[in-house]
């Protein structure tokens, strides 16, 4: 699959809607397994890509069981990204 930012390889879309699609995918070279949430390319920048990086945040700075912790946040050939456990 696609490789971003040489770190996370896209193996299989695990789901998708209105505003992007998430992935299983493989941290390259700690071979561990995450998911990635990559925005549509049509909300990629301006406020789209402002509300991804606020949903990043808030998800990040949250720590509770039922919910998924984010381990990155990146921006790969203009497209934003989150990596979740």
């Amino acid at each position: 699959g696609k490789t971003l930012e040489e770190r996370y390889r896209l193996d299989a879309q695990i789901g998708t809607g209105g505003f992007g699609n998430v992935y299983r995918a493989t941290h390259v070279r700690l071979k561990r397994q995450v998911a990635v949430k990559v925005l549509h390319a049509q909300h990629a920048t301006g406020a789209g890509a402002a509300r991804f990086e606020r949903e990043a945040q808030a998800l990040a700075a949250m720590s509770h069981p039922n919910v998924v912790e984010v381990v990155d946040y990146g921006v790969a050939d203009g497209t934003p990204y989150i990596v979740m456990e």
